[in-house]
């Protein structure tokens, strides 16, 4: 049996060598473009999945209440939880839903009040009700009745001016009754809603870049401050990573148009080949109503 001299195996070797090279030249610009592909598709989804939260949750904000710090760099505003519209004038029967002494239609110079939706209330089972009035709101141990928020100096629902603490539901057969209270001697809402809306908020949210920790961060559930605390006191839940640059905005909105919210976001990725760093943006803008 004849074999193979030690020539011919270089031969092979180097014959097997070349056309390997030959063939790794036309098929890795196919393999790094795949490569690459998967990373920005990456970096896009993590962007993109933060901003679609932030949108959705910022189409919840309280009217007036959205509110960004002087470096762009956090978003904060009071989340409702639901509305509606209250009774202003007395009906025909006009103690069928709340209990006497109190009638069924509001009594904005009261510190303390029942009144009757008109229409219903949706996620009523949600209403975190009870004692501690306006200063149980504002730490979020309640929900909070706003009335007017128009942002300004007498009607800032971050200074505590138009809320109130929800002390008790009660849903009937005739009807969804809210008892709120003040809890301030002397202290009452300073203007009803010319549409006859409220809104009932249930914790603040801020949305905070940390840039140091390369992350998107989430805040709930603390109290409400006169004053944008950067990060709140409250714990952080990261909503995107390989965060490298943010930008938040907001465009107050007038008679004639909503309100303007721009959020850019940044996340960065190592190209696993050459090591350089690659970034993708993505912005998103979103309308916010302003009807108090």
């Amino acid at each position: 049996m004849q074999g193979f001299t030690l020539i011919e195996m270089i031969t092979v070797m180097v014959i097997s060598s070349l056309i390997a090279s030959v063939v790794w030249r036309a098929i890795a610009p196919q393999i790094e473009g795949v490569e690459d592909t998967t990373r920005r598709a990456k970096l896009v989804d993590i962007a993109e999945t933060a901003l679609s939260r932030m949108t959705r949750e910022l189409r919840l904000a309280l009217p007036n209440s959205i509110r960004v710090n002087a470096a762009g760099s956090a978003i904060e505003f009071l989340r409702i939880l639901t509305g509606g519209r209250y009774r202003a004038q007395p009906g025909a029967s006009n103690n069928d839903v709340c209990v006497g002494p109190d009638t069924d239609s509001i009594n904005l110079a009261s510190t303390s009040d029942c009144f009757e939706v008109l229409g219903g209330l949706r996620n009523i089972t949600q209403i975190v009700a009870g004692a501690g009035g306006r200063a149980g709101c504002l730490a979020s141990n309640i929900d909070c009745l706003a009335i007017y928020n128009s942002g300004q100096n007498g009607a800032d629902a971050y200074a505590g001016d138009n809320l109130a603490g929800i002390a008790a539901v009660t849903s009937t057969a005739k009807g969804v009754a809210i008892k709120f209270d003040r809890g301030d001697t002397g202290a009452v809402l300073p203007r009803g809603s010319p549409a006859q809306r409220f809104y009932i908020v249930d914790t603040p949210v801020s949305f905070v870049c940390d840039l140091s920790a390369q992350a998107l961060n989430r805040h709930a559930n603390y109290a409400i401050t006169a004053t944008q605390a950067v990060p709140p006191s409250a714990a952080a839940q990261a909503l995107a990573t390989q965060v490298t640059a943010c930008r938040f905005t907001y465009t107050p909105g007038t008679a004639t148009r909503a309100g303007l919210v721009s959020l850019e976001l940044t996340v960065s990725g190592r190209d696993v080949s050459s090591g350089a760093m690659e970034a993708v943006t993505l912005l998103s803008q979103v309308n916010v109503s302003n009807a108090p």
